[in-house]
């Protein structure tokens, strides 16, 4: 079924180019004279179905992308979940200050023993109980950081006999927290297989789909156009990314006026393709 082709010089549209010419603040800087486009000249009417059906394309790929960022929300929350139940119980191991000095590795004491001189010289009237509770504070944040990378605790052949359970017991929580990563990492792993394997196909045809169209250096703001036609919410995207471009380059002496406009409408209509793809910025 052939689909009627759209006039682009409809009354709204007819309505913000002259908006765009009359308002002051924008006529000289936020309007590009050769960004109209026409489809239903002789040459586009007959591509429509087909430049559609690639904007379809890009948002099924928003979708699954949508998608993807709800499981990896998901995985995030479940990961800082475990590891806020795991830090706990590390806390509650260290209120002990005594215990917590003695699990640390000479490198470690080094640092500390540093910081509390820094203490006594910068703050000479902090007392000696207030400069243990900050370097207490120091190691707890240290031992129970978020990270993959274990702390480095002191061997335990230098552990003294009555600290060798919860010396046991805080390496065991470690551990948890390095295989919480672990499974996390295998989670983002799987996660990224799955979302390829769901886009490639999609993005393949619309590869072939943009060889067929042969628009050459039109083509994105071909689709743009299009796109803001069937979405009158993408034209806000494509202004504010325009203003954006604009504002940034336009003090820059060597760039003419209307070369900048034209970069600034490439560059917002890019903008509105990567929107339509649920994507910020190009993929690397």
């Amino acid at each position: 079924m052939q689909i009627a082709p759209i006039n682009i010089f409809n009354n709204k549209t007819s309505n913000y180019i002259q908006s765009c010419k009359n308002n002051s603040n924008t006529s000289n800087n936020f309007y590009y004279n050769q960004d109209i486009v026409s489809f239903s000249s002789k040459n586009l009417a007959s591509k429509l179905p087909i430049i559609d059906k690639y904007i379809q394309n890009l948002n099924l790929c928003s979708i699954i992308r949508e998608k993807e960022s709800a499981k990896l929300n998901t995985i995030k929350k479940h990961l800082n979940e475990n590891l806020t139940i795991v830090n706990t119980h590390i806390k509650d191991l260290t209120d002990d200050y005594d215990f917590l000095w003695a699990i640390q590795s000479e490198k470690e004491k080094n640092k500390l023993s540093k910081i509390i001189v820094s203490f006594q010289m910068s703050e000479p009237n902090m007392s000696a109980n207030e400069i243990t509770a900050k370097i207490h504070k120091i190691m707890q944040e240290n031992i129970t950081q978020n990270s993959q990378e274990l702390p480095s605790l002191a061997d335990k052949k230098s552990i003294k006999t009555e600290y060798i359970d919860k010396y046991n017991n805080i390496n065991l929580f470690l551990n948890e927290k390095k295989n919480l990563f672990t499974k996390y990492s295998k989670e983002l792993e799987l996660l990224d297989i799955d979302t390829y394997e769901k886009l490639a196909p999609i993005e393949d045809k619309n590869i072939s789909l943009k060889r067929t169209l042969k628009l050459g250096d039109n083509f994105n703001r071909i689709i743009a156009k299009r796109a803001i036609e069937k979405n009158i919410e993408l034209r806000k995207t494509r202004n504010d990314s325009y203003k954006e471009y604009y504002n940034k380059y336009k003090s820059v002496p060597s760039i003419p006026i209307g070369k900048l406009k034209r970069h600034a409408a490439d560059f917002a209509d890019k903008k509105v393709l990567l929107t339509l793809e649920g994507l910020k910025e190009e993929p690397f």
